[in-house]
């Protein structure tokens, strides 16, 4: 991979972070972990109450059927209906997911021995410190992204990569860079790390499955070392990127 280190070595500087802090990296990410389990528990209920309605009457799986019909229209009326809502709800989890993902970012950069302060409370600095910010992006991208996936699957996964660090990235340069010049930063920022990233997320496909087999439970342990995990990804990214510019730098002051 293109960066000053192995995954390998990212993942274990993910684990270190945790070693002896795991109650307040729980902390950090009690929201949506709580949240997951949760989404999880009542979706294996309603599952396995469809199932077992289906059995008892048959009758509902038949598409013929002009109740069911009837049901599959009101149902896709009420989804129309809810756009607005889900719109909202998909901002309100892009701001806690984009803010434990920076508060992570900064609890890494801290020495090994640092206790995170008021643990609980960092995983809303997406609302504290970049709530506006953080909406106005998360809207750009969405669109660029959206029409990626339009035109062709490809170019819009390739488009998700490329923005995967967007929030980060404006946390560490945001105040000095425009909505749109921030855009074409973290574009440049990922070019040639993108297959990277995407690889790198690949690695964690086995630990997806853990949490569904263990109805989110799996996810206690996982998602705080996920979110340290991508932090120090970046981190090496970023680290990547600036030897490279001194490099740059050095090599035009000799040409001078």
């Amino acid at each position: 991979m293109q960066t000053t280190v192995t995954r390998g070595e990212i993942k274990q500087r993910a684990k270190a972070r945790m070693k002896g802090h795991f109650r307040e990296a729980f902390a950090l990410n009690s929201l949506p972990i709580i949240l997951g389990i949760v989404a999880l528990v009542i979706a294996i209920i309603v599952t396995a109450l469809a199932i077992a309605a289906t059995i008892n009457n048959p009758q509902l799986a038949d598409p013929s059927d002009l109740d069911a019909q009837t049901s599959v229209a009101e149902m896709m009326t009420s989804n129309q209906a809810s756009y607005g809502a889900g719109l909202i709800s998909s901002i309100l989890g892009a701001l806690l997911s984009a803010g434990i993902s920076v508060s992570s970012l900064r609890w890494l950069r801290q020495d090994a021995d640092t206790r995170l302060e008021r643990p609980f409370a960092q995983q809303f600095v997406g609302f504290s410190e970049f709530f506006v910010p953080f909406i106005v992006l998360f809207m750009l991208t969405s669109i660029i992204i959206d029409l990626g996936l339009i035109a062709f699957v490809i170019p819009g996964i390739i488009l998700q990569l490329a923005y995967a660090p967007i929030y980060l990235l404006y946390a560490d340069d945001g105040p000095r860079k425009g909505f749109f010049e921030m855009i074409g930063h973290s574009w440049r920022f990922m070019r040639g790390h993108k297959l990277d990233w995407f690889i790198f997320e690949l690695s964690f496909i086995p630990w997806y499955i853990g949490v569904g087999l263990t109805a989110g439970l799996l996810g206690i342990y996982f998602m705080p070392y996920h979110n340290l995990a991508v932090a120090a990804f970046y981190d090496a990214i970023r680290q990547t990127e600036q030897v490279k510019d001194e490099h740059i730098d050095s090599d035009t002051d000799s040409r001078l």
